[in-house]
């Protein structure tokens, strides 16, 4: 007989958590004009959003205004 599995109560990141670990960074990118960049998480955080998992978070394009963007949190460059 196999043991159970265990729930999981891992948290989901959010821009405050993500934020706060200083080595993690979320890349959105375009898909219709390909252009990316870091998601600016101290704004979100300024918004109210700061506690809102990150898969629940609707970005959009800064250049071309697309809302056809995919998102992935990623180590940060080092200074």
């Amino acid at each position: 007989m196999t043991a159970p599995i265990p729930p999981d109560h891992h948290e989901l990141p959010t821009p405050r958590s993500t934020l706060a670990t200083g080595f993690v960074r979320v890349l959105v990118f375009c898909t219709s004009c390909r252009h990316q960049r870091d998601a600016d998480l101290q704004r979100l955080i300024t918004a109210g959003h700061g506690d809102v998992p990150l898969i629940h978070l609707k970005f959009r394009c800064s250049r071309c205004g697309s809302q056809r963007v995919d998102s992935v949190c990623t180590a940060a460059s080092r200074p």
